[in-house]
């Protein structure tokens, strides 16, 4: 039974995996989640969270509140408090859906501790992929990618050398300005963008695919 921790688990990625989760609980047991600023997803799932012990949010204020709400439980809260979360909750596996520079300290804090990181967030190897591979390669940890970008180009490689391979293009899906004309998108607004035809992914997600940020 591997125990499982989710960093944000309110998002897209976080609700799936807890899907899958939940449908296999003789492979998985979850032990924590990380919802940010999420207060009324995390109210409701303390509401069937039984087994569930640890949690992180960022306001200390909710956090202290949940504290004397289910003394049972653990919460933590703040800028130290997702890497508090890592180390008290002895995951065996900590799936990493942060948004943005958030998840950077998370990664380098899973390997430090000899977990193995399931990894959707890309800033993580973008500002500091040196120093993640450093710990992978003196033996911290192992790393799995789960962003459906990652995982296609994962796979890709899996059975070709990295030397027969010079270049790899990433296409995008258009989102809701797929087909649109140059002279079409002079016109576009946030509302617009905002409606992604596939996925629901939150506001700033969602902005940030659709410009292709």
């Amino acid at each position: 039974m591997k125990k499982i921790l989710i960093l944000g688990a309110s998002g897209s990625i976080g609700t799936q995996t807890l899907e899958v989760i939940f449908e296999k609980e003789n492979r998985f047991s979850l032990v924590g989640i990380s919802v940010g600023d999420n207060i009324d997803f995390l109210a409701d799932f303390l509401k069937n969270a039984a087994k569930v012990h640890y949690f992180y949010l960022k306001s200390e204020t909710e956090a202290k509140k949940l504290a004397k709400k289910y003394p049972d439980k653990e919460f933590f809260f703040g800028e130290k408090g997702l890497l508090e979360l890592i180390e008290k909750s002895d995951a065996d596996i900590v799936v990493n859906a942060l948004s943005g520079f958030a998840g950077f300290l998370p990664s380098i804090k899973t390997l430090e501790l000899n977990k193995t990181l399931l990894l959707a967030n890309k800033e993580s190897l973008v500002v500091g992929g040196e120093l993640i591979y450093k710990l992978l390669n003196e033996g911290y940890g192992k790393l799995y990618p789960i962003d459906s970008e990652h995982v296609a180009i994962a796979k890709c490689l899996r059975n070709n050398p990295n030397k027969e391979i010079e270049t790899v293009f990433l296409t995008a899906s258009g989102g809701p300005f797929f087909g649109k004309t140059k002279e079409e998108l002079k016109t576009v607004t946030p509302k617009d963008a905002l409606n992604h035809p596939t996925w629901k992914m939150g506001n700033k997600i969602t902005i940030d695919s659709a410009t292709l940020m």
